[in-house]
Parts: C-alpha cells; sequence; structure tokens
C-alpha cells in the first residue's frame, strides 16, 4: 500500500534523510535512504519534495528507530 508524504530531512553527503507523513493530528516519520529511491522528479532529493512510499514490513533494527521507506517515488512539490 502506499503512502504519501514530504521530505523533512536529507543529507545529500550521507544519502539518508527521513519522510514526515500527517495522520491525523499526530506526524509519522519514516527513515529514507538514496538507495531505496526508484523514481525522483527534480535531480536529487529536496526537503519538502513530495513523495509516495512503501514501508518495509521488518520491524526497525532497534528501538526508537523510525519505520525505513521502501519504493519511494519523489515528486517536486510546486509552490
Amino acid at each position: 500500500m502506499k503512502f504519501e508524504g514530504q521530505i523533512s530531512w536529507y543529507s545529500k553527503t550521507k544519502g539518508i534523510g527521513f519522510i514526515s507523513r500527517r495522520v491525523g493530528n499526530n506526524i509519522e516519520r519514516y527513515f529514507l535512504s538514496a538507495i531505496r529511491i526508484i523514481y525522483c522528479e527534480p535531480q536529487e532529493p529536496r526537503i519538502g519534495c513530495g513523495v509516495q512510499f512503501d514501508v518495509d514490513p521488518r520491524p526497525p533494527r532497534k528501538l526508537g528507530d523510525s519505520p525505513v521507506a521502501t519504493n519511494i517515488e519523489i515528486f517536486e512539490v510546486l509552490s
């Protein structure tokens, strides 16, 4: 099942970041790794870009880690 969200933080040098998704009054965060991107409209991920993604069914590695986003499709958000 595809979810939608926005890139809330991204490190170009590390190739990692976070996706945020609003669910009611809560914000859910998902770990983003550049190796899990299957489509990217801008040349590189940027904060504020809209994304569609799946969630890796495996649990996070350790307590407190965010779930991992996979099959990430990034689309530029138009202002």
